[in-house]
Formats: C-alpha cells, sequence, structure tokens
C-alpha cells in the first residue's frame, strides 16, 4: 500500500469526501490523469469496496496498467474495508524492521486521507457475516476470517468487492481489474 495511489480530500466543499489520485511522479509517468474521473452518478456515491490485493497492486514499483487505469476511473465510487487496514498492518510488521518503518508511516497516512472512505466491520456488517457464514456454500467450502468480514462489509452496504481473488468471495458482487 504504497503511497502510489492514494486518498486526496482536497477538493471538496463538505466533509471529508474527496477523491482518489496518483500522487505527481507517478502521474506525470503517462499513466493518465492525475485526479480521477467521477461518476456521473455523483461523487459522494460509494459503490465499490476494495480488497487488500488491489489496494496492494497500487503500490508495487510496476503495477498493473489494468488496475491503475480502472482505480482512476471509478475511484471516487471507491471505499477501503477496515479489514484491508488490519491485513496490510498485518503485512507491514511481517517485513524487515527498515521496510517496516516505512510502510507503517505509508499505511498511517492512507488511513488518515481515506477519512470516511474507510469502512469499519460495524454493527451492520456483524449481522451480515453470521448470515454470510452460515450460507450452504461457505459452510461446504469456508473462507478465510478476513476475506468473509469484507464480504460482510460488502453485502451490508450493498457494495462490489473489487478482487483479483473473486472466488475467495462466492455469493457477493464482485469486479476483478485485472481482468476487466
Amino acid at each position: 500500500m504504497a503511497s502510489r495511489w492514494r486518498f486526496n480530500p482536497r477538493g471538496q466543499d463538505v466533509g471529508s469526501r474527496g477523491q482518489w489520485e496518483l500522487p505527481p511522479r507517478l502521474a506525470s509517468s503517462g499513466t493518465g490523469a492525475r485526479r480521477c474521473a467521477r461518476s456521473s452518478a455523483g461523487a459522494d456515491t460509494v459503490k465499490f469496496l476494495l480488497d487488500t490485493n488491489v489496494i496492494s497492486e497500487s503500490g508495487k514499483p510496476r503495477p498493473n496498467a489494468k488496475v491503475l487505469n480502472w482505480l482512476l476511473a471509478h475511484g471516487a465510487a471507491c471505499a477501503v474495508p477496515s479489514i484491508a487496514i488490519a491485513e496490510r498492518y498485518q503485512g507491514a510488521h511481517d517485513t524487515e524492521p527498515r521496510r517496516r518503518a516505512r510502510l507503517l508511516l505509508e499505511i498511517s497516512v492512507f488511513v488518515r486521507e481515506a477519512g470516511d472512505r474507510l469502512l469499519s466491520f460495524d454493527g451492520a456488517a456483524a449481522e451480515a457475516w453470521g448470515e454470510y457464514v452460515s450460507r450452504p456454500a461457505l459452510r461446504r467450502q469456508p473462507r478465510s476470517y478476513p476475506d468473509t468480514q469484507i464480504a460482510a462489509i460488502a453485502i451490508s452496504r450493498n457494495l462490489t468487492v473489487v478482487t483479483r481473488n473473486t472466488g475467495d468471495f462466492p455469493e457477493v458482487n464482485t469486479l476483478n481489474p485485472f481482468e476487466d
């Protein structure tokens, strides 16, 4: 989750609802416009929930161009589940100390800039989680706890999970920006 793609709350009239943007260094490298396009359905409409692998992809030295283009086109309609942030913190703590400090700082900045686009596992998500993991498909083939929590956040808010691993989210609306 390097600072290659970040939440930028500047430029909004109300609250902390902002837009996603590429920082100047990456934006000027020919990947497209710096600021993400606004959806005609409204800039404040959240439609997508980003899985950890999409957030991580944007921070790679050579990120997938399809993913970056998708984020530029749809970033204003995206939110991040708190579970993905927890997974990023776990990943940072599992790295060597020198890299760890940089990653922890980047995650902290990302969380602060995300504002109300960071969605928590709240009471509605807890209710959705209980129902979701009780479904026959998940009883037959259980999924990881973080993935089921991300799914529950999406279900409770009627969002589409944006992920490379669509099979990890059975019976949930998904989109794979690596292929689409």
